[in-house]
């Protein structure tokens, strides 16, 4: 048809009335042409000029109005038949439709349809169509206004007039929906037509009320017109209604307006019926989704008390049951469709909606009709040929496409999510919960209480379950992403607030093997590339069932259950469950026999599939040419440009060309950026006298001709286009990638951290063991790791870098606890080998190099490192003392053993006093064989660690060194560098050379340099800088550095440490420690340390301890290892002088009292004792040091010797008297005890050496260093310091050895206990003794035995408990951490740590009372006369009878003289003796050391028992006898 004859139409001015057929055809013509969208606009203009329907314009006087409003009002009413309105509307809508680019597929609607936007497609609309108001307001006050008013011939014209109306309100409400213009205050007011319809339907104007005229009878008045016709297809009036009449419903389908009404045959009216119920579902579904923005852009301007929002008009329960029950409408798939997108916005929008359906006058029917009814429209859709997999995609084309099931399954999320609880009054259930099946009716005790378990009955919960077993998972392939909506739907109500405790059971393998039945899925294959979504799509069913593996592990108890989902897991066999159950229409089969699996377990392939999938990023720069990219870069806005667009993300976000996809991606919203980027290409093309020519995105076709652009900009344009979709599909697919790969990482880790005592149950079958497991997937995720770094993916490697690093931990844990002394029960032995252990670490190091251009990986591996050295070392017992070896041993049933050969016996090098040397006692050959075994292990597993560090060295330590060093880079990662560098330094094994490589290489990569250099400016730059947790981390930096340099000082071999020191010496180390002004900072006073623990933690006094107390170590190191060096001695001289105020504040500090919120701590007494023990390297040449210097030093030392070497009784320390108090407390356990009292007898031992070394040192022609007592004489309290010289008394000094004889004893007491407990077999450990034990030894907090005792607790409680030796019940061995056998490991191992805890401390006690008992005794040898001289004023004869008693003789005293090297002294006389005191307080002094002699040679009596049989007290007993003679003469 031409233009010419558009004008001449027969309907203008409505003067053919008297030839409705000829009108209706002419009318059905034009409908055809409007499909030709580059028709569709002239024609509407041509409409437009026709007088159709008059505007409001007055009349001339007597002039009759000649248009559709009096042919429906005169003519038509009349004859209640109404062709040519009908005729009118139909055409009216198919050109708004094709001018609008919107023209709705048959079964959805305008607003689903996802596409771009082609320019110009809107024509003369752009403005919301507001030349069209009065054709919509003749729709809505003449035509709607009177639908159930007027008169019909055929009751099926009523349902057709209705859709024709709701049809063009849903097209107006879309125009308007993108319209800019903003809405009008008043109905009456030039507007947008769709503004004019939301002004009445939120008035409840004609049009709300022709809606709810037509929908509130609800879905059962159409299923009773259902019998009435022969079998209509689904959707037959929809089809009828859209197709406009043209070839799409075929030449002889039935022409709606005209056929004369009196055609119309029964069957068709349930047809027409369908159509106007769907199209006013759709009216309602486009205002909801517009009316908030409308009454919020009205309020701004004035207020509209009369409207009220569409939500507020369905919310009366009889209309919003009506609304949503027409999803129940099973004859019509476009019924159901609307209604369920209805549904979703009404839900959104009342979030109660499921306690709004049961309000009075409901009942139970209403929640039932709506339940069934969403399952069974899901039910019929999510099998279909033809549901629609991805709403996003759309329905590809297809004309039968089904989007119920996409639709439903998208309700069900957003209903399920944490933002709808978030909503909800707390326990009130939501609209998911309805519809899966949940009780929800209210109760007594409140809806939370009634929701307990799915209701047994058919919900979408029995169509989800099924669906995802239906023909063993076909749907997985068929349908990808609306099976990983079914998974994500199961995984979101198993982790929401509300309903999460009844899905978890639900889902329980003990109830339901749904989840077992799900194994096919995880090891299926994968789509093609090409297929971007599904692909994606099954990434992420994998991730979903991952995640509710990993969630069922850490939230169920049930121990069957838990072995099945962990053999499912990690097993080699594929161990599945059973089938789901059965159903007549949907095919459920169930799994075959388990088989093993080809490529190792579940988790083996899908670490495989994790990293061999490669989901490259596209590059602008591949895409476009390099023309292209200037263009786009010169194509701006603003200063924002197309380029800008592509690659800022902030211009991104502000130019709003981003959305985020139904699984939280960012992706480019391909329209806004089309929009965006044609408008910079017209301005560009109108800069440079261009014409802008339209662009369509790759595929499409350029309005206004369609024909291909071949200019430059055009194809800038095109080419940014093509690169977001590019960009989008990888951003989906690395999404997905990214999921798959958390999801596994989280199963992996649940399994083996919180499940790991049941997996030895679950891999029985398929005859592997956790460890076993354990090593095979840390292994496994490092190759998987170098494959992904090898192609560059940095964001996967640092994900499988985690969970290496958390299996490396869970391996370090169970070396620890399993103590791996070769035994053949070892569970490690298989695993724990030199070629295993050496593969890991080549792995590991490989994975280094290769990742030096990714420092979050690296790091990650710094740590994997440092934990395979720690996991190296073996058991902490491996280093027990030899008692504790041999008691642990013989608890094994394997005999006595000999000392440990790795274990140093302690000793004073260079002193005259000698500690016990350890027996040579050897019980037995098993016990031999055992250990020779272990040490054979571990050499070669030493050896070639040091071999494989020793070839990496030195571009190992380049590369930490580099990060280290870095001030650029975090904190965190330098200290992580730093301590990696000294566990290098410290690894055992090799030979000279190999020990000394990484030294070697650090020395030739200025490290060491570097570090003493920064000792001078960084601490005191980090130390005076505002508080916060970068400060606290700076520090933490600093004691690293320090920590290095001290390993430095003490790297390689005992043979060679003196070298090593003397390395680091020559490079001024003790210069640089001097120049350290840090050191001298003045923390806070005490008094003003209160708060909380994060303001103590950034206090300048806790900072201080980090800097000072390395520095201390790192400076007694050095003496220490070349303590005949003059050069380091005149150094540390240097170093004390320069820090003398801060080293005596250390010492004031500890020794002080505190105040009220604080007392001297751990800290304090750490740092005394460094101090001390620092200072004691100085006795030789104290007499070098400043004389105030000196002075002021000794006298804090004698200050701190006072408050800590006296009794406990008798202390002023509130840390020596806490002791006492912690004992029995609740709360405080044995080993926290144990640690402060080790604290207190370390200071003492450092205490009691510098005083011995000082009275060694002290010249004897002067007076008495210390005195016998103080000035309080013989009577009252003695004084520990003594007033005239402000030095110890003698009395302190015996107060020092029997505090520690006493200390001693009491230790040995307790040792004995735990080394018989060690000894005594399994079947002495009953179940209340070893959770006695645990609880009293293992740590506080500690995971392993908290878990012990719950289990233990658990197996109680269960009737579990055990007699002593038994076993415990099979069923209730996998939940309690290993039953009683592994609680009594853990025991044994808590009980031999605590054991060479208390060995030590007993080393310490014999030590302090063997340097106090030879203070006194070197005051006696030098100030007192000899108790037997050759001559005595009684004769010859007393001598006489005391050497036949059996007294001591002068050879004693010659021979304990010459043990504490006093050589040539001359024979003390009275006027020596009383320069210790009067001869009263002399005799009461020798009175109470005789009771402290008695005690000690009481302690030494004890060497028989077996925690003394390997020490010699030769020396403390040589000392007892010699004070015991002074003591006899008075």
């Amino acid at each position: 048809m031409g233009e010419e004859g558009v004008g001449d139409g027969k309907i203008v001015g409505g003067t053919q009335v008297e030839k409705p057929v000829a009108v209706v055809a002419d009318a059905r013509a034009l409908a055809s042409l409007a499909h030709f969208r580059d028709l569709a606009p002239r024609l509407l203009e041509r409409l437009l000029a026709c007088a159709v329907v008059s505007p409001n314009t007055p009349l001339l006087p007597g002039v009759p109005r000649l248009d559709l409003i009096t042919q429906i009002n005169e003519i038509e009413a009349r004859k209640e038949e109404y062709p040519e309105t009908v005729a009118f509307l139909r055409l009216l809508n198919s050109l708004l439709a094709a001018a609008s680019g919107s023209l709705p597929a048959p079964g959805t609607s305008s607003s689903a349809s996802i596409g771009i936007a082609q320019r110009g497609s809107l024509g003369s609309l752009a403005d919301g169509a507001i030349e069209l108001a009065h054709f919509t307001s003749f729709v809505v006050h003449h035509v709607l206004a009177h639908l159930w008013q007027r008169g019909y011939r055929c009751a099926g014209q009523k349902w057709e007039v209705a859709a024709a109306c709701f049809q063009h309100l849903e097209l107006v409400l879309d125009l308007a929906a993108r319209c800019s213009l903003p809405p009008s205050p008043s109905p009456s007011d030039r507007q947008p037509p769709g503004f004019a319809v939301l002004h009445d339907l939120l008035a409840g104007g004609p049009s709300m009320q022709a809606l709810l005229h037509i929908l509130l009878p609800g879905f059962s008045e159409l299923a009773a017109l259902k019998p009435l016709s022969s079998s209509a297809p689904n959707g037959g009036g929809q089809q009828l209604l859209m197709s406009g009449g043209s070839g799409q419903a075929g030449g002889a389908a039935l022409l709606l307006g005209s056929t004369p009404a009196s055609a119309l045959q029964s069957e068709d009216v349930l047809a027409l019926k369908e159509a106007a119920v769907t199209s006013a579902l759709r009216v309602l579904t486009a205002a909801m989704r517009m009316d908030g923005a409308f009454l919020a852009s009205l309020s701004r301007v004035h207020s509209h008390d009369r409207y009220q929002p569409l939500d507020m008009q369905l919310r009366p329960q009889r209309r919003l049951s009506a609304l949503v029950e027409y999803v129940c409408y099973q004859d019509s798939a476009e019924v159901q469709v609307e209604a369920i997108r209805l549904t979703t916005e009404l839900v959104q929008r009342l979030p109660n909606i499921a306690e709004m359906l049961q309000q009075q006058g409901a009942g139970v029917g209403a929640c039932c009709a709506v339940r069934q009814g969403f399952a069974v429209s899901l039910r019929q859709s999510i099998v279909q040929k033809f549901a629609i997999d991805n709403l996003e995609e759309g329905s590809g084309g297809s004309s039968g496409s089904d989007p119920r099931a996409a639709l439903i399954l998208r309700l069900l999320l957003r209903t399920a999510g944490d933002g709808a609880y978030a909503q909800l009054p707390p326990g009130s259930p939501s609209f998911a919960h309805l519809l899966l099946g949940y009780d929800v009716e209210p109760s007594v005790g409140g809806v939370k209480e009634s929701m307990l378990l799915p209701r047994q009955e058919y919900s979408v919960l029995t169509v989800v379950e099924k669906a995802l077993v239906y023909q063993g998972g076909l749907l997985s392939e068929t349908k990808p992403k609306l099976y990983a909506q079914c998974l994500s739907l199961l995984h979101a109500m198993a982790t929401s607030p509300v309903a999460g405790s009844p899905m978890l059971e639900h889902l329980s393998p003990r109830d339901l093997q749904l989840i077992p039945a799900l194994r096919g899925v995880l090891v299926s294959g994968l789509p093609p590339r090409e297929r971007t979504h599904d692909l994606a799509a099954s990434l992420h069913q994998r991730s979903w069932i991952l995640r509710m593996h990993a969630l069922l592990l850490l939230r169920l108890d049930h121990a069957d259950s838990i072995e099945l989902l962990l053999a499912q897991l990690l097993s080699p066999r594929g161990d599945g469950g059973g089938a789901f159950g059965d159903d007549s229409t949907m095919d459920i089969g169930t799994e075959s026999a388990p088989e093993l699996l080809p490529h190792g377990s579940v988790a083996l392939q899908l670490l495989q599939l994790i990293s061999e999938l490669d989901v490259p990023e596209p590059q602008l720069a591949e895409v476009c040419s390099s023309e292209e990219r200037r263009l786009q870069q010169e194509m701006a806005l603003g200063d924002v440009s197309i380029d800008a667009l592509l690659t800022q993300p902030r211009a991104m976000e502000a130019a709003g060309v981003t959305m985020l996809s139904e699984t939280g991606d960012t992706l480019f919203d391909v329209g806004a950026l089309y929009r965006a980027a044609m408008a910079r290409y017209e301005q560009y093309t109108s800069r440079t006298g261009g014409t802008a020519a339209g662009v369509a995105p790759s595929g499409g076709a350029a309005a206004g001709g369609g024909s291909a652009l071949t200019e430059l900009p055009a194809a800038a344009v095109r080419g940014a286009l093509t690169y977001a979709q590019q960009y989008n599909t990888h951003v989906l697919l690395r999404g997905a990638h990214t999921a798959v790969a958390q999801a596994w990482a989280q199963a992996v880790e649940v399994a083996f951290t919180r499940q790991y005592e049941c997996l030895g149950a679950a891999l029985r079958s398929a005859g592997a063991s956790p460890a076993e497991a354990l090593h095979e997937l840390l292994s496994a995720s490092l190759v998987a790791t170098r494959r992904v770094l090898a192609r560059g993916d940095a964001g996967l490697a640092l994900a499988l870098v985690g969970v290496a690093r958390m299996l490396l931990s869970k391996l370090q844990e169970q070396v620890v606890v399993n103590v791996s002394l070769g035994q053949p029960s070892d569970p490690l032995a298989l695993i724990r080998t030199p070629a295993r252990c050496h593969e890991l670490l080549r792995c590991i190091l490989e994975l280094l190099q290769r990742s030096k251009r990714t420092q979050p990986v690296r790091v990650q591996l710094y740590g994997a490192l440092l934990q395979y050295l720690q996991y190296c070392r073996g058991s902490k017992l491996s280093a027990a003392t030899p008692v504790v070896l041999e008691a642990v041993l013989e608890g094994w049933g394997l005999g006595g053993a000999g000392p440990h050969p790795t274990t140093p016996t302690p000793a004073r090098a260079g002193g005259a006093l000698m500690l016990s040397a350890a027996g040579q006692h050897h019980n037995g050959a098993s016990a031999g064989a055992a250990a020779a075994r272990l040490d054979a292990t571990q050499d070669a597993v030493e050896r070639g660690n040091a071999a494989l560090l020793c070839e990496q060295g030195p571009s190992l330590v380049e590369l930490l060194a580099r990060d280290a060093l870095d001030p650029a880079s975090h904190q965190l990662h330098q200290a992580l560098a730093l301590h990696l560098l000294s566990a290098l330094l410290g690894a055992p094994g090799g030979d000279e050379a190999q020990a000394g490589a990484i030294a070697s290489a650090l020395y030739s990569s200025n490290v060491p340099q570097a570090l003493l250099q920064l000792m001078t400016t960084l601490p005191h730059q980090v130390l005076v800088q505002p508080s916060g947790k970068r400060a606290r981390r700076s520090v933490y930096v600093i004691e690293a550095q320090l920590a290095l340099l001290l390993r430095l000082a003490e790297a390689g071999p005992p043979r060679q440490r003196q070298l090593s020191a003397q390395r680091l010496h020559s490079l001024h180390a003790l210069q640089y420690a001097t120049g350290c002004g840090a050191l001298d900072l003045e923390p806070e006073d005490a008094g003003a340390l209160r708060g909380s623990t994060s303001a103590q933690l950034d206090s300048l006094r806790y900072r201080l301890h980090h800097v000072l107390a390395p520095c201390l170590r790192l400076v007694l190191s050095v003496v220490s290892s070349l303590p005949d060096a003059a050069a380091v001695r005149d150094g540390a001289r240097l170093f004390v002088e320069a820090h003398y105020r801060a080293l005596d504040r250390v010492l004031r500090d500890a020794a002080g009292s505190g105040g009220r919120d604080w007392s001297p701590g751990e800290r304090e007494l750490e740092q005394a004792e460094l101090v001390t023990s620092l200072l004691t390297r100085l006795v030789p040449v104290w007499g070098s040091l400043h004389p105030t210097h000196g002075e002021g030093l000794r006298h804090s030392l004698y200050r701190l010797a006072a408050t800590f070497c006296c009794v406990d009784a008798r202390s002023v320390s509130p840390y020596v008297r806490s002791l006492a108090s912690l004992v029995g407390t609740p709360g405080v356990t044995r080993a926290s005890v144990l640690a402060r009292a080790t604290r207190v007898s370390s200071l003492r031992a450092a205490l009691a050496r510098y005083l011995c070394d000082a009275v060694a040192q002290s010249n004897v022609g002067e007076s008495a260093l210390f005195r016998c007592v103080g000035a309080g004489g013989s009577s009252g309290t003695r004084s520990e310091l003594d007033p005239a010289t402000a030095r110890p008394s003698l009395m302190l000094m015996r107060e020092l050895a029997e505090q520690a004889a006493v200390d001693a004893a009491q230790v040995l007491d307790e040792l004995g206990e735990l080394l018989s407990l060690l000894r005594a077999p399994d079947s002495q450990l009953d179940e209340a003794t070893c959770s006695a034990k645990l609880r009293e030894y293992g740590p506080a907090g500690g995971a392993a035995a908290q878990g012990a005792l719950r289990a233990a607790a658990q197996a109680e409680s269960n009737g579990g408990s055990t007699s002593a030796g038994g076993a415990p019940p099979a069923a209730a061995a996998p939940s309690t951490g290993g039953g009683l056998p592994g609680r009594r490991r853990l025991a044994r191992h808590y009980l031999a740590l605590s054991s060479s805890r208390l060995d030590a401390q007993l080393g310490r006690c014999l030590f302090s009372a063997e340097n106090a008992l030879a203070v006194l005794t070197m005051h006696c040898l030098r100030y007192l006369p000899r108790p037997f001289p050759l001559s005595t004023p009684n004769g010859g004869g007393d001598r006489v009878r005391r050497q036949a008693s059996g007294q001591p003789t002068d050879h004693l005293l010659d021979e304990a003289a010459a043990s504490l090297d006093l050589h040539n002294l001359n024979p003390p006389t009275e006027e020596d003796a009383a320069k210790l005191g009067s001869h009263a307080d002399l005799a009461y002094f020798m009175s109470r050391l005789q009771e402290t002699c008695m005690r000690v040679e009481e302690l030494a009596g004890r060497c028989a028992e077996p925690a003394m049989r390997m020490r010699t007290l030769d020396g403390v007993s040589l000392l007892v006898r010699t004070l015991k003679s002074y003591c006899a003469m008075y």
